[in-house]
């Protein structure tokens, strides 16, 4: 975790001249860049849904990217193969639709199935990054990745309202600036940022 105000803080320090146009956008920014970094590094977390008879669709956690893996019914599948308890077919999770996103078994387990197995459905996802209150998930040797994001995304932000004169900006903490209109350094920060962050 690293502390919010001073991710911002270095954010401010790397928009140079733009800095005050965007200050008060500065938490937006690092949420941005935190959601695109996600895509790449995402957090991994444990979660569950409570089943139904003869339901295959239920609600995602909000952070959820994608379902690495589900427990249900594993203890069961130690079983010998003739037990009555042994669990012949398991359903498998995906992901559909977005905003809010649905959690979708391939059938609906019936109520006996779920008599066997129990309602709780565990599983571990693969979650996006976001703001935790005055915190920031990232670690300490990625925070350099996540500021050029963020970086990018303010010239965006910028191209987006219709400045069209060159700005100066550093890319990195100690890096030479540089100069350009918004939408040209938002391209090269982009293709900086994905260059690093598959290196990651």
């Amino acid at each position: 975790m690293q502390p919010l105000e001073s991710l911002k803080a270095k954010l401010q320090n790397l928009l140079l001249d733009s800095a005050e146009k965007l200050e008060s956008q500065l938490d937006e920014l690092i949420a941005s860049a935190l959601r695109d970094f996600s895509r790449y590094k995402p957090l991994t977390k444990s979660g569950f849904i409570t089943l139904q008879a003869d339901v295959c669709e239920y609600a995602a956690p909000d952070d959820l990217l994608d379902i690495k893996v589900h427990q249900w019914g594993q203890q069961q599948r130690r079983l010998p193969m003739w037990d009555p308890q042994y669990p012949r077919r398991l359903p498998r999770a995906q992901i559909i639709g977005e905003e809010p996103a649905l959690i979708q078994l391939s059938f609906a387990p019936s109520g006996a199935l779920i008599s066997n197995l129990g309602a709780r459905f565990p599983f571990t996802y693969s979650a996006y990054r976001t703001i935790e209150g005055d915190s920031v998930p990232i670690r300490e040797h990625d925070i350099d990745i996540l500021l050029l994001r963020a970086v990018a995304e303010a010239m965006r932000v910028l191209a987006n309202t219709n400045v069209n004169r060159p700005v100066t900006t550093r890319s990195a903490v100690g890096s030479a600036p540089k100069n350009g209109t918004p939408a040209a350094l938002c391209e090269l920060y982009m293709h900086q940022f994905e260059a690093m962050v598959k290196r990651a």
